[in-house]
């Protein structure tokens, strides 16, 4: 047996220990309490990442606060210039789409760190100390990369489709009744809905594959979402209250950049009406720090729903432990019977 598998042993009876049926609270408790107690090696081993996620964000959100709004005034005061302008649409859309795609994916990496830890705490019954401030886990990060991007296509397809289909019955039913009776987001919207809560069973699978290094992603997806959905439960409480919480958080932390990206467009509108902008000229450059220190600890916030949701998975993954070992236990009575 590995030394990884002597420590999770040996590590049964901690409170911690994932291999553990567990209830909702508990896995929020504990997930937070992880998180909490081990930030300073959480940080160590992601700033990095995190600090490429928050470039990106804050690229982002400059174009969206600043730039764009300011363009858009300027075609509306002067209607002619829209030609003379459109190039500088089309670099600014160019700029924001290569930033959303690097920003998806650095925020994607910085989640690997996080998933690393967690396999470290997985195997061995702690989280161990980074043993560089700029270390990268190439293999875990590919592998949380495969995972993540796999599920996101999953979803994608699945809400496309449900949409298209509450789109289709809306516009059947008007043409059957020859007028506009339904608007067809009153079908694909709780269609959407349904389908995303469908998929909870899916984090469920992300772990499983993101540690065992022996399962392939599309072989191993379904009957992991099996034995996910027979805890949908479970998933749905830990994820909707880990949810809120970020929220609240996020809504907090960013409280200094919401009022900011209100106040840019508050000046936006006086422009448009004749009054003078009104803001200091280094409004630009006092953005993107802004948007640079939220998008980093945005991402921080966001992190802490994967440590909940790891005590989840351990919980069922103990739970469908357990009901193999039950059925196999009664089969072989079944058997000793005759």
């Amino acid at each position: 047996m590995s030394n990884g598998n002597n420590c999770k042993k040996m590590g049964n009876d901690k409170e911690d220990d994932i291999l553990k049926s567990r209830s909702s609270q508990s896995c929020i408790r504990l997930g937070y309490s992880l998180y909490l107690s081990n930030f300073r090696k959480v940080f160590k081993s992601s700033w990095l990442a995190g600090v490429l996620y928050a470039i990106f964000f804050s690229t982002i959100m400059t174009i969206l606060v600043i730039h764009y709004p300011r363009l858009n005034i300027s075609v509306e005061m002067d209607p002619s210039s829209m030609m003379s302008v459109l190039y500088l649409y089309k670099i600014l859309l160019a700029i924001f789409i290569v930033a959303s795609v690097l920003g998806l994916l650095s925020e994607i990496c910085f989640y690997s760190t996080g998933f690393g830890l967690l396999k470290s705490h997985y195997e061995r019954g702690l989280i161990e100390i980074p043993s560089r401030w700029f270390s990268f886990d190439r293999p875990m990060v590919w592998r949380v990369m495969k995972g993540f991007l796999s599920t996101l296509l999953i979803v994608i397809v699945v809400v496309v489709l449900l949409w298209g289909i509450g789109t289709g019955i809306a516009l059947l039913c008007n043409k059957i009744a020859s007028k506009e009776l339904i608007p067809p987001s009153l079908f694909a919207y709780p269609l959407v809905i349904l389908g995303l809560l469908l998929l909870l069973p899916l984090i469920y699978s992300l772990y499983k594959y993101v540690f065992d290094v022996k399962l392939k992603y599309w072989s191993s997806v379904w009957p992991s979402y099996i034995q996910g959905m027979r805890h949908w439960g479970l998933l749905f409480i830990t994820t909707f209250i880990g949810g809120i919480i970020v929220l609240v958080a996020s809504a907090i932390i960013l409280l200094p950049a919401n009022v900011l990206s209100l106040a840019n467009f508050q000046a936006n509108i006086g422009l448009l009406y004749g009054d003078p902008l009104g803001m200091p000229d280094y409004i630009v450059p006092f953005t993107i720090v802004i948007m640079l220190i939220a998008g980093f600890v945005e991402a921080y916030i966001r992190l802490t729903i994967y440590f909940i949701t790891y005590y989840s998975y351990g919980s069922v993954k103990t739970r469908e432990e357990e009901r193999a070992k039950f059925k196999k236990d009664v089969g072989y009575e079944k058997d000793t019977l005759y």
